[in-house]
């Protein structure tokens, strides 16, 4: 009897750290989610013509919608680096030459 009680309390320990560790990666999958809406919000606009502020205002927009709900009061630090080039991606690039967005 004292057996079973010690692997039904294993058992369900294991089931509540499962169940914990499947929400910590889906909320994980979310924020990456918001995340690569906005470099791709702030690229689009940035596309568009648009100069590099009003690019960053895109896609810290596009976050917050994403993010709306339940992670929504997390409200993380958010910020954009832009390059001229992709490979290698060096931040720093000046307005009118900025093409690539790095969130």
């Amino acid at each position: 009897m004292v057996l079973v009680v010690a692997a039904l309390v294993a058992i369900i320990a294991m089931a509540g750290l499962s169940l914990d560790m499947a929400h910590a990666y889906l909320n994980k999958t979310r924020l990456q989610n918001a995340l690569d809406a906005a470099a791709l919000s702030a690229a689009s606009i940035l596309n568009d013509g648009a100069d590099v502020p009003t690019a960053e205002a895109a896609g810290r927009d596009t976050f917050a919608e994403h993010l709306e709900g339940e992670l929504g009061a997390a409200n993380p630090a958010l910020g954009f680096e832009f390059s001229q080039t992709l490979v290698p991606f060096i931040p720093g690039a000046i307005e009118p030459d900025a093409r690539y967005v790095r969130a």
